[in-house]
């Protein structure tokens, strides 16, 4: 159940980010808020949860967030609006898995 909290305060966060995230700016308060959420308190969760569906979507989590990071990067260097547009489909994705999972 704790886990669960910590998925929705992700979600929380990211849907805060997303809000924020107009005309090429990035928020960096809550992205540096959201990415100590991910290291300190999701990558650390020993997943007791034997729920295959699950399970797939903590694993396209990981792969939604890896992709977020790199779309973010991307779209700092060449401030571009397809760029933040695909931040902000990343985003959603992240925001959704976390949804699923909780």
């Amino acid at each position: 159940m704790a886990q669960n909290l910590v998925y929705q305060e992700l979600a929380l966060t990211l849907r805060q980010l997303k809000s924020h995230l107009g005309e090429g700016k990035l928020d960096g308060t809550l992205w540096h808020q959201a990415q100590l959420l991910w290291q300190e308190r999701i990558i650390v969760i020993v997943d007791e949860d034997s729920n295959p569906q699950h399970q797939r979507f903590k694993t396209e989590l990981y792969r939604s967030w890896r992709l977020l990071t790199t779309a973010i990067m991307f779209a700092q260097m060449n401030k571009t609006p397809d760029k933040w547009q695909q931040v902000e489909h990343h985003l959603q994705q992240v925001i959704g898995y976390c949804e699923s999972i909780t």
